[in-house]
């Protein structure tokens, strides 16, 4: 077999915060893998008098750019938040609609963020739509939260799986008879989506969250004249740097 070494690479990969990317006088570009953060996902709504309280949209996943880039010196970067995911509703009405996630940045380039999905109402909320970026794959939208009433063994939708990771799995109505709507999946990106949380009669699990690859959190189910459950947040975004030192 074959060995080989390729000491002069370097990659660097950035997962958190602020600061500035190094430049080596002589390297002239560098490949870059870059995602914004993934948007938080809907809580899920609530109705004091019948089993319609719906499920919460899953969050949407940021684009992921690849490419190689010029460069001449210092680069600065900021990584993107993960969006919150709503809370769920405590009186009767919808959930509270998930944020989108915040864009990553590496120099003059933007990645933008993933959109944030909806509360649940009278309705299932919407997951999170997709979202391009340039020249970049589309962040995958997330799942939308079901309609309620629904019976056991019932799905809400599942976020879309990116060309990189899984999107989230879909929430499912659990119980007896008629209950609220279950949550939907988060969309994916460079990570993976959150679940949707599942709907049942009380003591409701929140949505799950997205990993750090941005990827939307998971909506929140609703139970029968139970409290929505909270949405999932999104997860952060990041930059991978690779180049050849000269």
């Amino acid at each position: 077999m074959p060995s080989f070494n390729f000491p002069n690479i370097k990659t660097q990969v950035i997962t958190s915060g602020s600061g500035t990317w190094t430049w080596t006088p002589g390297v002239t570009e560098v490949h870059v893998i870059g995602w914004g953060a993934g948007g938080g996902a809907g809580g899920g709504g609530k109705n004091n008098n019948a089993d319609n309280g719906s499920g919460g949209g899953g969050g949407g996943g940021a684009p992921v750019f690849q490419g190689k880039i010029p460069v001449s010196g210092n680069l600065a970067y900021s990584i993107g938040t993960g969006g919150t995911g709503g809370a769920g509703a405590t009186s009767t009405g919808a959930g509270a609609d998930g944020s989108a996630g915040g864009n990553t940045t590496l120099g003059s380039l933007v990645f933008p963020g993933g959109a944030g999905g909806t509360g649940g109402g009278a309705s299932g909320g919407t997951g999170g739509a997709n979202k391009s970026g340039f020249p970049a794959h589309y962040g995958f939208s997330g799942g939308n939260g079901r309609t309620a009433p629904a019976t056991a063994g019932d799905l809400a939708g599942t976020g879309l799986s990116s060309y990189y990771f899984p999107g989230g799995a879909a929430g499912v109505a659990a119980g007896a008879g008629n209950t609220g709507g279950p949550g939907g999946g988060g969309g994916s990106s460079y990570g993976a989506g959150g679940a949707g949380a599942n709907s049942g009669d009380g003591g409701l699990a929140a949505g799950g969250d997205g990993t750090n690859g941005g990827g939307g959190g998971g909506g929140a189910g609703s139970g029968a004249g139970a409290n929505g459950s909270a949405g999932g947040d999104g997860g952060d975004g990041g930059i991978i740097i690779s180049w050849v030192e000269p």
